[in-house]
């Protein structure tokens, strides 16, 4: 599965009680452009500053390759505990994709840390795991708790 440096899924924006975006949703790869064109009030400068974090969607997810080195623990799915450093591969302000040599039943809640900070930013649950084309198992995860600071707020 490819990751798109950007990717924007089904975002809808509001000014106020003004509707600005609609259901909007595009990928953008890696060195490649995107030219946003429109008429005046179209929402272009809208949905940028979506895309840059500074007017958060009411509905969709913006999801932005990033590769953080997080410390992930919680119970295996053989019923060990497991505490390891791995990086993520993309991220968005509800959840993250990483990888790790650990099997994790999808359903499971696991601590998450930034490798750089000794404070929990939160918890999250495993939502999807797949183990095709890679040498180690990869998890979505969606945030189930935030109790510190994430790299997309």
């Amino acid at each position: 599965m490819a990751i798109n440096a950007l990717s924007l899924e089904h975002i809808d924006a509001f000014y106020g009680d003004s509707h600005v975006l609609q259901d909007v949703s595009f990928e953008l790869g890696e060195a490649r452009m995107l030219g946003l064109l429109g008429r005046n009030g179209a929402g272009k400068t809208t949905c940028m500053h979506v895309a840059m974090g500074l007017l958060p969607p009411r509905r969709g997810e913006v999801r932005v390759k990033l590769r953080v080195p997080v410390r992930i623990t919680g119970q295996a799915a053989d019923g060990s505990h497991f505490d390891v450093l791995t990086m993520t591969e993309n991220v968005s302000q509800n959840g993250f994709l990483c990888a790790c040599n650990v099997d994790i039943h999808v359903g499971s809640i696991i601590e998450l840390s930034l490798a750089s900070a000794p404070t929990p930013v939160g918890k999250a649950k495993i939502i999807r795991s797949e183990w095709q084309d890679t040498k180690y198992p990869r998890y979505g995860c969606r945030f189930t708790e935030k109790t510190g600071a994430w790299v997309v707020q």
